[in-house]
């Protein structure tokens, strides 16, 4: 089942750091967009192409961060283990629960989908679950953290989600380094080699298509975009005529089918 991750502490960067690549360009959007789901694929932003050329500059990257395990053995996973995934969190609306997932990067940074604010960019609707391996908020080692700002991509564009799927959920107050670890980004020009063992987890839909009572985690082979834009084309997909797979995309899953992240992942962390 390999080595679990990590725990170090995370470098102390500050917030003028962050609000400088926050202000390059970042903006706030309103309406939903649809989603695009093939059975058994998974389509992934690529985190590192939006935030890393920046955080380079400014050398906000944390120094030391948790790192996922080698390789082990959602939808076909199996549960995690209590400290196995630190940065995982779950983005919650204050009135109804989870909603998405997200991964901590920073002491009072999420990093999760855009797609999961459509129903509000007010930050008074929202609260990040913080620790533990449930939705309780009876769990111990747990917490519940209120949010202060959501920073959309500028590039997202919410009738069609064709680009910028992603956001950055500030914090209400900073975590203890006892609370978590950072997960860590990789540079922008990190190869993603088809054949790449990762992980998805999240309280996403299982079988039952019940959300998941305990985290589940899921390993998943990279796969080669142009494979991945031929099987969303061949699948009926009603986006025939348009190119699927962006540039800052990437896709992930098994061609089979039947393993795979769901509705309520949404946001989640993929580790490689």
């Amino acid at each position: 089942m390999g080595n679990p991750p990590v725990v170090t502490s995370p470098k102390s960067y500050s917030q003028s750091q962050l609000q400088w690549l926050l202000s390059e360009g970042w903006a706030l959007g309103s309406t939903p967009h649809p989603q695009w789901i093939v059975d058994g694929l998974t389509l992934r932003r690529s985190y590192a192409g939006f935030f890393y050329n920046g955080w380079a500059r400014g050398d906000i990257l944390p120094s030391v961060c948790g790192h996922s395990r080698d390789a082990g053995k959602i939808v076909g996973g199996q549960d995690a283990l209590e400290g196995q995934w630190p940065w995982q969190v779950s983005l919650w609306i204050t009135e109804d629960g989870h909603i998405c997932g997200g991964s901590l990067i920073h002491e009072v940074w999420v990093l999760t989908a855009a797609h999961c604010f459509r129903r509000s960019l007010n930050p008074s609707f929202y609260h990040v679950k913080v620790g533990g391996l449930t939705l309780s908020l009876l769990e111990p080692h747990s917490t519940l953290v209120a949010v202060r700002n959501i920073f959309v991509h500028p590039t997202y564009l919410w009738a069609d989600a064709s680009s910028g799927d992603i956001a950055l959920v500030q914090l209400d107050t900073p975590l203890r380094p006892s609370q978590f670890t950072p997960v860590c980004l990789p540079a922008a020009q990190t190869p993603l080699t088809p054949g790449t063992v990762c992980w998805v987890t999240g309280w996403g839909a299982t079988q039952e298509r019940d959300m998941a009572s305990v985290l589940q985690e899921l390993a998943v082979p990279l796969l080669d975009s142009e494979d991945c834009e031929k099987m969303y084309h061949t699948q009926g997909s009603s986006l025939s005529g348009e190119r699927i797979i962006q540039s800052d995309m990437l896709c992930a899953g098994y061609v089979e089918g039947q393993k795979d992240s769901c509705q309520g992942d949404s946001g989640g962390p993929l580790v490689c």
